[in-house]
Parts: C-alpha cells; structure tokens; sequence
C-alpha cells in the first residue's frame, strides 16, 4: 500500500481572479477537492507545505490525507494529487486539484514506469530490449 501524507488545509469561501491573487500574496496556494459522491470543495493550502512535499515526493502519484481544519471542526479526506499548475515562468506553484479516493472501491490511474540502466540480458548476453506503448483498445479493458 502506498504512504499516506498529511497535508492541513482550510476552506476558502473567496473565488475569483482577484481573491486567488490575495491568497497567493499571503503565501497561500488555492485548490481544489473533487470527486467520490461530494461536491467540489475550494481550499487553500500553506505554500511551504504543499512545496515541501513535492519536493520530496518518489513520483506523480501522491496518496495525500487532507486535514481540512473549519473553525472547530475537522475532517479528513483521503485523495490523489490530480494535477498541478505552475507558473510558466517562474515555476512557482498556481493551483492543485485533489481527486478524493474511497479506500472500499477500486480506482483506475496511469502510473508510469520509467526504466533506469541497462538490463542484465542486454548488457552481458546480447540481447536486444523492445519497448512498445500499449494501444488504446488495451487501456480500455478492465
């Protein structure tokens, strides 16, 4: 099972060019949580924190718990890191979007696999390594 991480964030009731730019002056980045059976929920998450743990992410696809602290109550959503925009230029970090996940039902996601080196059979036994990208109709199937 993949590590879970957690990641404190708040609700964030301002939507808008404007208010975005306000947040982001404060070091705060906004995002979103979608998906599972709830509506869209707009946050705002501490930009040293959400750095912080791209940073030291292994690869794309994260399992974060999100701590979402309103007033006093709290709650927890367990979701993937579904994409995140940065700023063309400079590279600093615009938006990200959660995608909650439910530990009871099977999720589908594209993990990619990336060789490192030169394999054993190639290397020393002459043979030759093929690598062909899977078609459409196979990423179809269940």
């Amino acid at each position: 099972m993949a590590k879970q991480v957690k990641l404190s964030a708040r609700p964030r009731a301002d939507v808008g060019r404007n208010s975005v730019k306000h947040l982001r002056t404060r070091g705060v980045i906004p995002a979103v949580v979608y998906g599972h059976k709830d509506k869209p929920s707009n946050l705002e998450i501490e930009k040293r924190e959400i750095s912080a743990l791209l940073s030291h992410a292994v690869g794309e696809n994260i399992l974060v718990e999100l701590v979402i602290a309103d007033g006093s109550a709290v709650s927890n959503k367990l979701s993937l890191i579904q994409e995140v925009q940065h700023h063309p230029v400079r590279g600093d970090i615009l938006h990200v979007d959660f995608l909650e996940v439910a530990m009871d039902e099977l999720l589908h996601t594209e993990v990619p696999i990336e060789a490192v080196g030169e394999p054993d059979g190639v290397k020393n036994y002459g043979g030759c390594l093929l690598y062909t990208s899977p078609s459409p109709r196979d990423r179809t199937r269940s």
